[in-house]
């Protein structure tokens, strides 16, 4: 009967006018600063009498555009006329009560529970619904650690409790990081631990999601929290009582290195990335793998915005699967279009989107032109940015250093009008630190003095945190990101400005892209909403707002299997197919692990579990060319197994060639060399250039391998960053007189973060793996045993042992520098390490106090 009822609410032209006029007027006041109503109908009592009963109604239905319409009626009447009606707290509880959105309740008065004078029915069933979503983390002597939740998470939290895997889908800001938090806590709270495994789409987001959930568990009291976060080698124990967090390729690194290793619960952020290429076949691979070692494991798949949760369970075999796919909002946003298409090119037109209609709300004229995206982004975000902490999208990171110096200039003029102090110790203290780890010219360095940051995934780690650590503490006003906002990065604030958004420099921001980072502005908890800004919206080259909100999740792997199965087979039966000139081959990853499957007698239980129907053409055909592959491979299995991201074809063909060349040469020819010994850079040139020529196939004239190497070796051997960007900076000048060391820096962190750490650590781990096999195979056994760890080295950038026992203490590469620069020995293990830090004082070693920090926390982890 209700629903029926808001039904007809929903559908009265009146109402959809008195709603619009509410929530503009709103608006209106926080862009304009002006609440004066805009159309034929006022915002007198009856109006206002008439939308709070049509709120009433509306929180209780099941529809969520009835939903959020009552939640943006009571919280725009809360925020507009609080102090001309003194019943509105009243209402605003009554209608967020029913929509269960505790947080939004604490936020508007303080406290979740129901205000005085309330009539005992409604209290009644008001005190019933918190109780229903209120749930406790921990008991303690003291009592009880409780926390109330949203309807959304309160299902999740059920679910999990009851050991259900489960897939979610939900907005940005439903706080599906904070349930998270708080279930790891319970689970945390009393021994037998689970081993927990939080799989995450980047390496940007490792440390923030590691320091999160270190600093939530230690809100409890629990002394030490042990976080893995890097590989561990063969010969390095899997720890029983520690978090694991780390991205699908390190994860399968552990679990190649350690057949035993198994979780008992897994929580996959992002879970769409299966459906990202041969990453998400790589994601595929590891979870299956993860199903085998423990039947009973629990999962759950974190998602924004997609339709079919439920393709998990199916994907996966996971008997005890829920899913749970929610649109109700949590925060609300209002995306406001800013126009400066016209005569005057200083005249911005301001108005709401809405109902899939532009609703005017007024205009306004700058200070400046507003010609050109830069000029009007940086403008439009300072102009509009100023009654909160903004987000400024770029689309990569010469575009976020553009746009953050250009709203330094503009904060520091506004600072200089207003006769403001210089900057605050902190952002000092920032600067110095970008300068230490980064180069003492980077632009980062500047900005943040007058409030503006900037943030992208080359950046170093322990540098990302900071500027994020800085925006959360309300240091920095403006933040301008990449796509490092899409995957994850929980860095919500009251506005983001979006114009002509592109993900790189190539493809426009589709739908779910586009509500995945609207989802950014708004907090959970510290506001009711958050703007999205719009600039020349007409002029993208998308119309996000048009598509559809939610997604299909359509796996790699099972799109190469069903829709491109001809390819696929042609791929494998080619076994002379040469990659494209960046050595990316789109089938790669998927015949590696149809071919592993084939080998380990998997096979039909993938392709049942994709739905590839039994002695059907496509099942048949393929395992005929999985057989073909297996006649012309000889490698064992574990041996392909350890390289999931290169065809065995292409690994056979090196292995051939190493077989050869220590018959011919003997096996010192083919061994890496120690970082810091002599002749280690020619014996990187060396390596490089074969995984070039018998992976990648490349020319033999190809030089690329220098280039490669130039970088790879300082970064391995532990140089600093500014040493290297220094070294790479000179030799471009005399190539180049017009090359910036802005440039520089860019290409250098370009580099090391996307080769270096990620294709060379591929292709040497590869390396490493098929001559160890061929110098057991030619009876070189001990010296098998003594292959130097490049791919580590080149994944931490250090090679000391003192150093990498500091990193691996969860330390970022520049600590542990700083830390082993000090240290008289450099070859202490972790447990040396470990107590040489506890001996020293840290604050009368000049170190920055963003170093001392960092070390102390990790001693507090360790």
């Amino acid at each position: 009967m209700l629903n029926e009822l808001a039904g007809r609410i929903w559908a009265n032209p009146r109402f959809q006018q008195e709603l619009l006029t509410l929530v503009a007027a709103r608006v209106r006041r926080s862009t304009l600063g002006d609440a004066t109503p805009d159309g034929a109908e006022a915002l007198d009592e009856g109006t206002l009498a008439r939308l709070l009963q049509s709120a009433a109604v509306l929180a209780q239905s099941a529809a969520p555009p009835h939903k959020e319409a009552a939640y943006r009626i009571a919280t725009a009447m809360y925020t507009l006329y609080a102090e001309a009606y003194d019943r509105l707290p009243q209402l605003l509880y009554v209608v967020l009560s029913r929509l269960g959105n505790f947080p939004a309740i604490e936020f508007s008065r303080g406290s979740v529970h129901a205000p005085e004078g309330l009539p005992l029915p409604v209290a009644i069933e008001a005190g019933h619904r918190l109780i229903g979503n209120t749930v406790t983390v921990r008991h303690t002597p003291l009592g009880s650690s409780e926390i109330v939740l949203t309807d959304f998470q309160r299902n999740v939290w059920s679910a999990l409790d009851e050991g259900a895997s489960l897939g979610a889908s939900a907005p940005t800001s439903a706080g599906k990081s904070f349930l998270l938090q708080a279930f790891i806590r319970r689970l945390w709270a009393a021994p037998p631990r689970p081993r927990v495994v939080y799989i995450v789409p980047t390496r940007a987001l490792i440390n923030q999601v590691s320091g999160e959930l270190v600093a939530a568990l230690r809100s409890d009291g629990t002394d030490e929290v042990g976080v893995v976060t890097v590989p561990l080698a063969a010969d390095q124990p899997v720890p029983a009582d520690a978090l694991f967090v780390m991205t699908q390729e390190r994860l399968q690194l552990i679990l190649t290195n350690h057949p035993d290793a198994a979780f008992d619960l897994v929580i996959v952020d992002e879970a769409q990335a299966i459906g990202d290429g041969g990453r998400g076949v790589i994601l595929t691979a590891v979870l299956e793998e993860l199903t085998r070692r423990n039947a009973a494991v629990q999962m759950f798949f974190a998602s924004p915005n997609v339709s079919n949760p439920q393709i998990f369970g199916r994907l996966f075999g996971l008997k005890n699967y829920r899913h749970h796919k929610s649109r109700d909002i949590a925060v609300a946003q209002n995306l406001i279009h800013l126009d400066t298409a016209g005569a005057d090119p200083r005249r911005v037109r301001v108005s709401l989107s809405m109902g899939g209609a532009k609703q005017p709300l007024g205009e306004l004229t700058t200070d400046d032109d507003l010609t050109g995206v830069k000029q009007a982004t940086v403008h439009l975000a300072n102009l509009f940015g100023q009654s909160g902490q903004s987000l400024v999208y770029a689309k990569g990171p010469a575009d976020c250093q553009s746009l953050a110096t250009g709203l330094m200039q503009l904060e520091t003029a506004r600072a200089e009008a207003a006769g403001s102090p210089e900057p605050s110790a902190e952002r000092r203290q920032l600067s110095a630190f970008v300068k230490e780890s980064v180069h003492p010219k980077y632009a980062l360095a500047e900005t943040v003095l007058s409030g503006v940051g900037f943030h992208y995934g080359a950046m170093p780690p322990l540098l990302r945190r900071s500027i994020e650590d800085a925006f959360r503490g309300g240091e920095l006003k403006f933040l301008v990101s990449t796509s490092t906002l899409l995957h994850g990065l929980n860095l919500p604030a009251r506005s983001l400005f979006l114009n002509r958004p592109r993900r790189g420099n190539e493809t426009p921001l589709g739908p779910v892209d586009f509500w995945n980072l609207a989802g950014r502005a708004g907090r959970l908890g510290k506001e009711f909403e958050g703007d999205v800004y719009l600039i020349d919206y007409d002029q993208w080259p998308s119309q996000p707002l048009a598509g559809e909100r939610e997604v299909a999740i359509r796996p790699t792997l099972e799109e190469h299997v069903h829709e491109r199965a001809d390819e696929l087979i042609t791929y494998i039966g080619d076994p002379d197919r040469k990659p494209d000139r960046s050595g990316t081959d789109e089938f790669e990853n998927t015949f590696t692990k149809l071919y592993g499957d084939h080998r380990a007698g998997h096979l039909g239980e993938t392709l049942d579990r994709l739905e590839v129907p039994p002695q059907s053409e496509v099942r048949v055909d393929l395992s005929k060319a999985l057989r073909e592959a297996e006649r012309l491979v000889r490698l064992e299995d574990d041996v392909v197994r350890a390289s999931p991201t290169v065809s065995v074809y292409r690994q056979q063909r090196l292995y051939d060639y190493m077989l050869a060349k220590i018959a011919k040469k003997g096996p010192e020819y083919l061994m890496p060399v120690h970082p810091l010994s002599p002749g280690a850079y020619e014996s990187l040139v060396a390596i490089f250039k074969r995984c070039h020529t018998h992976i990648f196939q490349w020319p033999t004239g190809d030089k690329r391998h220098l280039r490669a190497a130039v970088f790879a070796h300082p970064w391995m051997r532990g140089d600093p960053l500014p040493q290297i960007i220094d070294a790479h900076f000179d030799y471009e000048l005399k190539r180049n007189e017009g090359y910036t060391i802005a440039k520089a820096i860019l290409t250098t962190l370009k580099t090391i973060e996307e080769e270096v750490r990620f294709t060379y650590v591929r292709l040497t781990g590869c390396y490493n793996t098929l001559l160890k096999r061929a110098l057991i195979a030619k009876s070189y056994t001990e010296l098998a045993e003594r292959i130097v760890p490049i791919p580590m080295f080149m994944e931490v950038g250090a090679c000391s042992q003192t150093m990498m026992s500091f990193i691996g203490m969860g330390l970022s590469r520049i600590s542990a520098r700083t830390l082993a620069r000090e240290a008289a020995r450099q070859n202490m293990g972790p447990v040396e390490a470990k107590a040489w830090v506890q001996t020293q004082d840290l604050d009368v070693l000049g170190m920055s106090p963003i170093i001392i920090k960092e070390i102390k926390r990790a001693l507090q982890a360790a």
